[in-house]
């Protein structure tokens, strides 16, 4: 068989869906590592609510990953190579190749501490039923570095909330790591290596799920989508794993994660 050089695929939606799409929804990652094949993205277009994702897609993101590279969306259009969705739909039926699989950067991180056990924590979500109050992560943090004296915190969040996160937060122990203002694809990369992951539920997840790297998340019911469907499309090959504890969808679902004790997240680390 002979596979194409290069396929290319048009993004949509959010950080979450492009990163689901990238790495769970098609193999795309094993068929550059195995075969060879350029992946060429674009995102947005007319209709679509940019909400400044595609700066941040493009540069922070896919220009970061080997073997993917990003065109306008003239010049997406213009490019007679097979779209994804169509190779994987009629080509690819007899090709062994992974899903779930880390994204590789062209760059290494190198700031992680060694030989200790880390533990990562977004602190903030798009979403305001997703917010979990500031004050209870500075609980989280302050309990785990007391009770636990070989382990590492690390803070995620967006640029512009590092200093709020100093401020709030005590990152002055030297166990605990303000990492506010890192670009998208250094801290993908990070997160790849940490030892647990504590989020609310967002595209990290999906981050973990691919990198093996086990997650509390902070989970509350949405209106646009059921519980069940919710597990069966969001949640795929998580809510199912013993890796990866979901708080806040059962016995029933929350309204918003602020509901969720910090005492129950503390109890599974």
């Amino acid at each position: 068989m002979n596979l194409p050089k290069y396929l290319k695929i048009h993004l949509h939606s959010g950080i979450g869906d492009c990163i689901k799409t990238l790495t769970c929804n098609y193999p795309l990652l094993s068929l550059n590592k195995k075969y060879g094949t350029e992946i060429i993205t674009t995102y947005g277009g007319e209709g679509t609510n940019d909400c400044g994702w595609e700066s941040l897609i493009k540069n922070e993101l896919i220009n970061h990953i080997e073997g993917f590279s990003y065109v306008s969306n003239k010049e997406y259009d213009s490019l007679k190579h097979q779209t994804v969705e169509s190779f994987f739909k009629k080509d690819a039926t007899d090709l062994l190749l992974e899903t779930y699989l880390p994204l590789e950067f062209k760059k290494p991180n190198t700031c992680l501490t060694k030989h200790v056990r880390r533990i990562a924590i977004q602190t903030d979500s798009n979403d305001g039923r997703k917010k979990y109050p500031i004050e209870n992560w500075a609980k989280i943090t302050k309990e785990i570095v007391k009770k636990y004296k070989n382990t590492h915190v690390y803070l995620f969040d967006a640029p512009k909330r590092r200093e709020y996160i100093d401020k709030n937060i005590d990152t002055t122990h030297e166990r605990v790591h303000n990492m506010a203002g890192k670009q998208l694809w250094e801290s993908i990369s990070l997160l790849q290596d940490m030892d647990l992951l504590i989020s609310p539920d967002s595209y990290s997840k999906y981050i973990a799920l691919c990198s093996r790297v086990p997650a509390i998340l902070l989970c509350c019911e949405l209106e646009y989508i059921g519980v069940d469907e919710m597990l069966r499309t969001c949640f795929n090959g998580i809510h199912n794993n013993d890796n990866y504890k979901l708080l806040g969808l059962h016995p029933e679902p929350i309204q918003d994660i602020s509901e969720i004790n910090t005492k129950e997240i503390l109890s599974f680390i």
